[in-house]
């Protein structure tokens, strides 16, 4: 909406980072019943998939803090830069809608019975 290209841009980028995290974290989930039973080479696979997902985050923390965060401030409005520091704002003071609170809540109860 700001005038940054999706294709061949770097939101594109990051999306495709976002569809190789996905990737990755379902590889892991795949194998972790077998490692959880002990399977040497499932824990190996697990591990293998966990570390190429630790990098992935590396680069793409990198990539926001360096191309993203740097971007935003030249390419939004005045109106959209309010609106992220309210939403920010809120975030840090815990002012998120019920909804937000209830979806996390169910993302930490699945990741919770998962580990």
């Amino acid at each position: 909406a700001a005038g940054v290209p999706v294709d061949g841009g770097p939101i594109g980028v990051m999306l495709q980072d976002h569809a190789m995290g996905r990737s990755l974290l379902a590889a892991v989930r795949s194998w972790l019943d077998e490692a959880g039973r002990g399977n040497a080479a499932a824990q190996q696979e697990v591990r293998g998939y966990a570390l190429q997902y630790l990098e992935l985050l590396r680069q793409h923390i990198w990539k926001e803090d360096t191309v993203l965060f740097r971007l935003a401030p030249r390419v939004l409005d005045d109106a959209a830069k309010l609106r992220l520091t309210e939403c920010f704002t809120d975030f840090r003071a815990g002012n998120l809608s019920a909804e937000a609170v209830e979806e996390y809540k169910r993302f930490a109860a699945a990741a919770s019975e998962r580990s």
